[in-house]
């Protein structure tokens, strides 16, 4: 019989504590990253690095989880790659 609460943790070579764990971190990093960013767009002197700081730990945590080291590259090039595409256009717009 299928289980829908072990099976995708089973998918990825986790328990479902252990993808509870991770997934339940992940989530109260995400929501303490977004309020700090909420605060930041009403008072820009504060929290100036926190959510990309947050974001950037998140993912590294994130990439190095993956079972695969070929996936984990993929992942990580793929990122960088959207975020230099991204920095390009924000300074063409810029100028």
């Amino acid at each position: 019989m299928k289980n829908i609460f072990t099976d995708h943790p089973k998918s990825i070579g986790e328990s479902y504590l252990q993808h509870f764990k991770f997934a339940f971190l992940f989530g109260m990093n995400m929501l303490i990253a977004g309020v700090a960013c909420l605060v930041h767009a009403i008072f820009p002197f504060l929290f100036q690095k926190t959510g990309s700081n947050i974001l950037l730990k998140m993912t590294r945590h994130f990439v190095e989880r993956m079972p695969r080291t070929e996936d984990r590259i993929v992942s990580l090039s793929q990122s960088l790659e959207r975020k230099i595409h991204e920095n390009a256009k924000k300074e063409f717009i810029r100028h």
